[in-house]
């Protein structure tokens, strides 16, 4: 454990981030995105982070020492990344945007600047990591007259609107858009519906969405994160139990939209459940893609 903590540490200092990957701003400029501005769009590196972290799982589980996973992060994790995962997290970038701008909002981007939202770090009892990350992002922000972030993770609305002491305005983008409905099974984030003061708002958002489990709100079980750099195999197992639950409840309903003809798909609002999902081998989507692909919008408040 102690060996994983040292290569986060190590990572985050020289690259800014825990996997010591570099993220590409490319999906931004492709779509055109201003930079900077007082108000911005805040991803936290936490959609673009998830392709690197199944390739180190991946590494982790097939027993490879972490100074191995350490190695080739400098090599290049992008490498041993299928296509098809990286779409899935991409995509969902992308239809924020569409999200946002259908609805009016303008906003710009950091592109190289924007900086990591910390939360691994705060999972993991890295206090010390997060009050430097704290710092970090302040300075960004103060650099680029950031005065309002809207944010798309739900770690990283967690992270600055409960965690760090940031003279800022945070929103999540259920805040801001409505969303079509969708017949799907939805796995909520949990930090959302337990530590966030905005829980109730976005449970309703969730329940005008899409199909909610019985184990939902507060009672969500969990995806299996944010343990998976400790204990990769416990963490599969938390998440196939979770899939299963969902997957047998959306037979039960009668849920149309099957991804596959034996699965029935279902979707996430969290970036680190699309991650463990996908990574166990389940068909699941994020529920900002699907909500552009699969109905008309309209502005929210």
């Amino acid at each position: 454990m102690k060996d994983i903590f040292k290569l986060l540490e190590d990572n985050f200092h020289k690259s800014g981030n825990p996997l010591g990957v570099r993220i590409s701003p490319s999906w931004a400029a492709e779509l055109g995105i201003d930079y900077g501005g007082k108000r911005i769009l805040f991803t936290g590196l936490s959609y673009q982070l998830m392709p690197f972290t199944i390739s180190a799982l991946n590494i982790l589980e097939k027993g490879k020492a972490v100074s191995i996973l350490g190695k080739l992060s400098k090599l290049g994790l992008s490498r041993l990344i299928p296509k098809k995962e990286t779409d899935s997290f991409y995509n969902a970038l992308r239809a924020a945007y569409k999200l946002l701008k259908q609805s009016g909002i303008d906003f710009g981007f950091l592109y190289e600047k924007e900086p990591y939202d910390g939360a691994l770090f705060y999972d993991f009892g890295m206090d010390w990591l997060v009050d430097e990350n704290e710092a970090r992002i302040k300075k960004i922000f103060e650099e680029n007259n950031v005065k309002e972030v809207l944010t798309i993770s739900p770690h990283s609305y967690f992270m600055l609107k409960n965690v760090y002491d940031l003279d800022i305005e945070v929103r999540h983008i259920l805040e801001l858009v409505d969303l079509p409905r969708v017949n799907r099974i939805l796995h909520e984030p949990c930090i959302l519906a337990r530590k966030t003061d905005f829980a109730e708002k976005f449970r309703e958002k969730f329940q005008k969405l899409a199909i909610l489990p019985k184990r939902s709100g507060k009672l969500t079980s969990c995806c299996g994160g944010p343990v998976e750099l400790i204990y990769p195999e416990l963490s599969r197992a938390i998440c196939i139990n979770r899939a299963k639950e969902l997957e047998e409840e959306a037979e039960i309903r009668n849920v149309k939209g099957k991804i596959t003809e034996s699965t029935v798909g279902f979707i996430t609002a969290c970036p680190i459940c699309l991650m463990n999902f996908l990574r166990c081998g389940f068909e699941v989507e994020d529920y900002l893609t699907v909500s552009v692909r699969e109905g008309k919008f309209a502005g929210g408040s």
